[in-house]
């Protein structure tokens, strides 16, 4: 498994490589890094796979990490482990996938295909909404079963894309507009 290491501080961009889910190691692929940035390279190396929603989290605005993704996998089992990992992430447990959540699943790939111009994108796409569910409204952030995420999904990609639209933010975009006027 290899993983793309973006420094935004300068643009670097590393590969990290990983063999039987331990780290194998490093190459620079682009970009400068300082005497500073490498002493602690290291640091923002994840030491498995397993760990890269964690990293993810904790460098984020300073790092970014994309999985390279191999064609061998098909990407009804890619978007499944991504969705495995966050969801054991996020509760602890791990998430009982059946039938209905496949079918789910491969719900959300068709719909996703038709929004993407290819399927790195829609691993992509669905990479983001899962790490950006911390901003999904309210009412929705315990919906996290792939059911229910297949059925908000529009919704889910909406408010990710364009922001928090409730009335209260649309009334208080308006006061402020009307405060700043006079």
């Amino acid at each position: 498994m290899k993983i793309k290491m973006n420094i935004i501080k300068g643009d670097s961009v590393f590969l990290v490589h990983y063999k039987s889910n331990k780290f194998k190691k490093l190459e620079h692929k682009r970009g400068e890094v300082s005497k500073t940035q490498f002493s602690q390279l290291m640091r923002i190396v994840p030491p498995s796979p397993k760990m890269i929603d964690t990293f993810r989290r904790y460098f984020t605005g300073k790092v970014n990490y994309e999985e390279i993704v191999t064609s061998s996998e098909s990407l009804f089992k890619q978007m499944i482990d991504v969705y495995f990992r966050w969801y054991e992430l996020e509760t602890g447990i791990s998430p009982k996938i059946d039938g209905v959540a496949g079918k789910a699943m491969n719900s959300i790939i068709a719909h996703l295909r038709k929004q993407c111009a290819d399927d790195q994108e829609v691993l992509t796409v669905f990479q983001q909404l899962l790490d950006r569910w911390c901003d999904v409204p309210e009412f929705y952030k315990n919906q996290m079963e792939l059911r229910q995420i297949n059925s908000n999904i529009n919704i889910l990609l909406k408010e990710l894309k364009n922001g928090k639209s409730d009335s209260k933010s649309k009334a208080t975009n308006v006061s402020d507009d009307i405060r700043k006027s006079i």
